[in-house]
């Protein structure tokens, strides 16, 4: 565990029964340091098409397309990714829901199991972008960029940051958040 518990390797990963032989099956559960626990659910072809959120509300994709909504009527268009397997350069249970408006990205959502989650808003030509960073302790730092190959800020001092934040598949690879562990 981390200093001020800004982060946790105290997480849980559940996963559903394999296919066939030899496979490991999709994860199905993710506990979190913090007590949350968020539920996936898979098509046919192993895309994700069920997911139970921190709230409890329960989101369901339509079949063959990128609609999701939930029993309150709430509606969103996009995907949600999970990496099955960790690596080096990725940690099991990482989730990136990634959310369209008018056919552009508008934002994008990482959920890492160990408690860290990033936020990306992204404008239409995606010249502006705010990006925020929340720790298992509650700390969260907000940064933004003015122009679509400018650099970041946050407080007034510049922050580096490459456009695609889940590239950086261990969050503390990332910047932004580098900056908020420190």
């Amino acid at each position: 565990m981390s200093k001020n518990r800004q982060y946790s390797t105290e997480f849980s990963i559940s996963f559903l029964p394999a296919r066939s032989a030899g496979q490991e099956g999709l994860i199905q559960e993710v506990r979190y340091p913090d007590g949350i626990v968020r539920q996936l659910g898979y098509d046919e072809n192993d895309v994700c098409n069920r997911f139970v959120d921190a709230a409890s509300t329960v989101w369901t994709r339509e079949a063959g397309t990128s609609n999701w909504s939930c029993d309150a009527g709430e509606t969103w268009v996009g995907s949600i990714e999970v990496v099955q397997q960790g690596t080096p350069d990725a940690i099991a249970g990482t989730m990136l829901i990634r959310k369209y408006q008018d056919g552009y990205l508008a934002s994008e959502f990482i959920i890492f199991p160990i408690g860290i989650a990033i936020t990306s808003t992204y404008s239409r030509d995606r010249t502006e972008l705010t990006r925020e960073v929340k720790l298992l302790n509650g700390r969260t730092i907000r940064c933004h960029r003015e122009g679509k190959n400018s650099l970041w800020f946050h407080n007034g001092d510049i922050v580096h940051q490459p456009e695609n934040v889940f590239a950086y598949a261990q969050p503390w690879r990332d910047p932004a958040v580098a900056l908020a562990l420190a």
